[in-house]
Protein backbone atom coordinates (compact mmCIF):
# COMPACT_ATOMS: atom_id res chain seq x y z
CA UNK A 1 0.00 0.00 0.00
CA UNK A 2 1.26 3.48 -0.49
CA UNK A 3 0.20 6.67 0.23
CA UNK A 4 -0.65 9.78 -1.46
CA UNK A 5 -1.83 12.85 -0.32
CA UNK A 6 -2.44 11.80 3.03
CA UNK A 7 -4.67 9.24 2.38
CA UNK A 8 -4.37 5.96 1.70
CA UNK A 9 -4.39 3.79 -1.44
CA UNK A 10 -4.56 0.69 -2.63
CA UNK A 11 -1.90 -0.19 -5.57
CA UNK A 12 -0.26 -3.86 -6.54
CA UNK A 13 0.55 -5.37 -9.69
CA UNK A 14 -2.43 -7.48 -9.44
CA UNK A 15 -4.46 -4.44 -10.29
CA UNK A 16 -3.25 -3.87 -13.60
CA UNK A 17 -5.68 -5.44 -16.32
CA UNK A 18 -3.97 -7.36 -19.00
CA UNK A 19 -6.07 -6.79 -21.66
CA UNK A 20 -8.25 -4.42 -23.23
CA UNK A 21 -11.50 -6.10 -21.92
CA UNK A 22 -10.88 -4.77 -18.29
CA UNK A 23 -10.24 -1.03 -19.49
CA UNK A 24 -13.22 0.11 -17.75
CA UNK A 25 -11.86 -1.80 -13.97
CA UNK A 26 -13.03 0.89 -11.35
CA UNK A 27 -10.18 1.32 -8.88
CA UNK A 28 -11.58 3.06 -5.58
CA UNK A 29 -10.05 4.32 -2.87
CA UNK A 30 -9.93 4.60 0.96
CA UNK A 31 -12.18 7.84 0.44
CA UNK A 32 -14.44 6.14 -2.09
CA UNK A 33 -13.93 7.91 -4.92
CA UNK A 34 -13.69 6.03 -8.44
CA UNK A 35 -10.42 6.25 -10.41
CA UNK A 36 -10.73 4.55 -13.80
CA UNK A 37 -7.88 3.97 -16.66
CA UNK A 38 -7.19 2.28 -19.91
CA UNK A 39 -3.92 1.23 -18.99
CA UNK A 40 -4.30 0.49 -15.48
CA UNK A 41 -4.49 2.24 -11.62
CA UNK A 42 -4.40 6.22 -11.92
CA UNK A 43 -3.90 8.10 -8.93
CA UNK A 44 -5.23 11.43 -8.13
CA UNK A 45 -9.01 13.13 -6.90
CA UNK A 46 -11.98 11.77 -8.81
CA UNK A 47 -15.80 13.65 -8.09
CA UNK A 48 -17.93 10.88 -9.16
CA UNK A 49 -18.72 8.40 -6.01
CA UNK A 50 -17.90 4.41 -6.28
CA UNK A 51 -21.58 2.93 -7.26
CA UNK A 52 -21.23 0.53 -3.99
CA UNK A 53 -23.34 0.75 -0.76
CA UNK A 54 -21.76 1.25 3.06
CA UNK A 55 -24.56 -1.41 3.79
CA UNK A 56 -22.88 -4.14 1.93
CA UNK A 57 -19.10 -2.94 3.18
CA UNK A 58 -20.29 -3.32 6.69
CA UNK A 59 -22.33 -6.69 6.83
CA UNK A 60 -19.24 -8.40 4.64
CA UNK A 61 -17.32 -6.86 6.99
CA UNK A 62 -19.15 -7.95 10.38
CA UNK A 63 -20.13 -11.44 9.07
CA UNK A 64 -16.21 -11.74 8.04
CA UNK A 65 -15.59 -11.87 11.79
CA UNK A 66 -17.38 -14.94 11.75
CA UNK A 67 -15.93 -17.68 9.35
CA UNK A 68 -14.79 -20.71 10.56
CA UNK A 69 -10.75 -20.46 8.71
CA UNK A 70 -8.78 -22.17 11.01
CA UNK A 71 -6.65 -24.40 8.80
CA UNK A 72 -5.93 -20.74 6.51
CA UNK A 73 -6.12 -17.94 8.66
CA UNK A 74 -7.83 -16.01 5.74
CA UNK A 75 -11.34 -15.18 6.49
CA UNK A 76 -13.45 -13.21 3.83
CA UNK A 77 -17.25 -12.09 4.08
CA UNK A 78 -19.67 -11.67 1.50
CA UNK A 79 -22.65 -9.81 1.38
CA UNK A 80 -25.52 -9.91 -1.80
CA UNK A 81 -28.16 -7.64 -2.26
CA UNK A 82 -31.36 -9.15 -3.09
CA UNK A 83 -35.05 -8.21 -3.92
CA UNK A 84 -35.80 -8.79 -0.81
CA UNK A 85 -32.82 -7.50 1.31
CA UNK A 86 -29.06 -8.14 1.66
CA UNK A 87 -27.65 -12.10 2.14
CA UNK A 88 -24.23 -12.48 3.82
CA UNK A 89 -21.69 -15.60 4.12
CA UNK A 90 -18.55 -16.42 5.62
CA UNK A 91 -15.70 -19.08 4.83
CA UNK A 92 -15.70 -21.97 6.59
CA UNK A 93 -12.98 -24.52 6.17
CA UNK A 94 -12.88 -27.97 6.91
CA UNK A 95 -10.09 -30.28 7.76
CA UNK A 96 -11.25 -32.78 4.53
CA UNK A 97 -10.40 -29.41 2.38
CA UNK A 98 -11.55 -29.25 -0.41
CA UNK A 99 -14.98 -29.05 1.12
CA UNK A 100 -15.30 -25.80 3.06
CA UNK A 101 -17.65 -23.28 1.71
CA UNK A 102 -16.54 -19.83 0.39
CA UNK A 103 -17.87 -16.89 1.56
CA UNK A 104 -20.01 -15.98 -1.58
CA UNK A 105 -21.12 -19.65 -2.04
CA UNK A 106 -22.84 -19.30 1.95
CA UNK A 107 -24.40 -15.76 0.91
CA UNK A 108 -25.90 -17.06 -2.20
CA UNK A 109 -26.94 -20.07 -0.13
CA UNK A 110 -28.59 -17.91 2.85
CA UNK A 111 -30.14 -16.22 -0.27
CA UNK A 112 -31.89 -19.12 -1.85
CA UNK A 113 -32.84 -20.13 2.05
CA UNK A 114 -34.68 -16.79 1.90
CA UNK A 115 -36.62 -17.45 -1.36
CA UNK A 116 -35.08 -15.15 -4.04
CA UNK A 117 -33.41 -16.04 -7.10
CA UNK A 118 -32.03 -12.89 -8.19
CA UNK A 119 -28.83 -11.13 -7.06
CA UNK A 120 -28.77 -7.44 -7.73
CA UNK A 121 -25.28 -6.04 -6.25
CA UNK A 122 -22.27 -8.15 -4.44
CA UNK A 123 -19.28 -7.17 -2.19
CA UNK A 124 -16.40 -9.50 -0.97
CA UNK A 125 -14.26 -8.10 1.93
CA UNK A 126 -10.96 -10.06 3.01
CA UNK A 127 -8.19 -8.50 4.56
CA UNK A 128 -5.33 -8.52 2.28
CA UNK A 129 -2.76 -5.92 1.10
CA UNK A 130 -3.65 -7.57 -2.52
CA UNK A 131 -6.66 -7.64 -4.44
CA UNK A 132 -9.39 -10.70 -3.39
CA UNK A 133 -11.51 -11.72 -6.30
CA UNK A 134 -14.14 -14.68 -6.17
CA UNK A 135 -12.31 -17.84 -7.18
CA UNK A 136 -13.32 -20.00 -10.23
CA UNK A 137 -16.34 -21.49 -8.41
CA UNK A 138 -17.95 -18.61 -6.88
CA UNK A 139 -17.57 -16.68 -10.46
CA UNK A 140 -19.85 -19.67 -11.85
CA UNK A 141 -22.35 -19.68 -8.92
CA UNK A 142 -23.08 -16.03 -9.04
CA UNK A 143 -23.51 -16.04 -12.38
CA UNK A 144 -26.49 -18.38 -11.96
CA UNK A 145 -27.65 -15.78 -9.70
CA UNK A 146 -26.47 -12.46 -11.84
CA UNK A 147 -27.18 -10.95 -14.66
CA UNK A 148 -24.13 -9.46 -17.01
CA UNK A 149 -24.34 -6.11 -15.58
CA UNK A 150 -24.57 -6.86 -11.88
CA UNK A 151 -21.82 -5.12 -10.09
CA UNK A 152 -19.33 -7.20 -8.09
CA UNK A 153 -17.13 -5.43 -5.65
CA UNK A 154 -13.88 -6.43 -3.92
CA UNK A 155 -13.45 -4.50 -0.95
CA UNK A 156 -10.20 -4.83 1.22
CA UNK A 157 -9.59 -3.31 4.86
CA UNK A 158 -9.00 0.28 3.90
CA UNK A 159 -12.22 0.53 2.14
CA UNK A 160 -10.28 0.03 -1.06
CA UNK A 161 -12.66 -1.55 -4.16
CA UNK A 162 -12.89 -3.08 -7.06
CA UNK A 163 -15.82 -3.09 -9.04
CA UNK A 164 -16.54 -5.21 -11.95
CA UNK A 165 -19.49 -6.63 -13.46
CA UNK A 166 -20.70 -10.05 -13.59
CA UNK A 167 -19.54 -10.42 -17.38
CA UNK A 168 -16.00 -8.76 -16.43
CA UNK A 169 -15.35 -11.04 -13.41
CA UNK A 170 -16.56 -14.12 -15.73
CA UNK A 171 -16.85 -13.10 -19.51
CA UNK A 172 -17.56 -17.01 -20.44
CA UNK A 173 -19.92 -17.89 -17.98
CA UNK A 174 -21.30 -21.76 -18.44
CA UNK A 175 -24.48 -21.88 -19.54
CA UNK A 176 -27.11 -24.91 -19.51
CA UNK A 177 -29.61 -24.97 -21.81
CA UNK A 178 -31.17 -28.25 -21.55
CA UNK A 179 -32.36 -29.98 -24.89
Amino acid sequence: MGFAGGRQQFMTESLQPRSGQFSQLQYCNADGHRQRSSSGLTLGPVKDPCPVTDDLYHMARAVRENAHAPYSKFKVGAAIRSPSGIHVGCNVENAAFPDGICAEGGAITSMVAAGDTEILEVLVYAESDSLVTPCGGCRQKLSEFAGPDVKITMAGPAGVMVTMTMAELLPAAFLFKPA
